[in-house]
């Protein structure tokens, strides 16, 4: 995560997820930010982080029309502070949030450090720049990913984990399936939940490594979300 992302479409669905799974599920959120410095990663001239298709209105309206009203603040690029979205009440006061920048060394203090800070949360949600770790990212640039024996740590630890991963420049399906996959390899575990896809551009999926009591609670949120979403959402069994 980045903080002039804050905002944009793809963190919409984000939010959206995270509130709806709060409300229906009852489960305390954690989230970790994997926060990068686009300085540090010579991306500052790039761009990114301007695709607020959201803010049109339309289907995303009725998504949550609270939330696209909230996050209409972040328009203004002077507003993108991690701080100011933390105290804007846009996630439940009870959200316990986890800011440290990804660092290139001593990763391992840094994860258990996040471990530490969320660990009385029910569900917590990994907000990497890409997405699950490459085997062609760099040294420097696996600040970007999660690394799967990380997102596996907070299930051992007996929650439910969500992480974020990007389909671009790929069949979204089969990236779905691949990265599961390779969790649940991970993780020791069978994978049966489904992967939620978000259809904006580029796609953006939601894999989840859920406990088994959250499992019927969450899928039935996650299929109320979908039927909400005017069809940017989708459930990948």
């Amino acid at each position: 995560m980045q903080e002039r992302y804050l905002g944009d479409s793809h963190d919409f669905i984000k939010y959206a997820l995270l509130r709806r799974i709060h409300q229906q599920c009852c489960l305390d959120i954690g989230l970790n930010w994997y926060l990068t410095c686009p300085e540090e990663l010579g991306e500052a001239e790039n761009g990114d982080g301007e695709k607020r298709h959201h803010l049109k209105g339309g289907a995303w309206h009725s998504w949550d029309a609270e939330l696209l009203k909230s996050l209409n603040f972040f328009s203004d690029t002077n507003q993108r502070e991690i701080s100011k979205f933390e105290s804007s009440g846009i996630l439940p006061e009870s959200c316990v949030f986890y800011g440290d920048h990804v660092p290139v060394e001593e990763r391992l203090n840094w994860h258990k450090k996040a471990l530490e800070d969320l660990n009385q949360s029910d569900f917590v949600f990994l907000d990497p720049d890409n997405g699950f770790i490459v085997k062609s990212a760099t040294k420097s640039r696996k600040r970007k990913y999660a690394i799967y024996p990380e997102v596996a740590d907070y299930f051992r630890s007996g929650q439910t984990v969500c992480s974020i991963q990007f389909a671009r420049q790929c069949d979204p399906i089969k990236k779905a399936n691949a990265v599961r996959n390779a969790l649940s390899m991970e993780a020791g575990v069978p994978i049966n939940f489904p992967v939620l896809r978000g259809r904006v551009a580029p796609n953006i999926l939601f894999v989840f490594l859920p406990q088994p009591q959250h499992e019927a609670t969450l899928l039935s949120a996650l299929e109320d979300f979908c039927h909400d979403s005017g069809g940017k959402a989708e459930l990948i069994f």
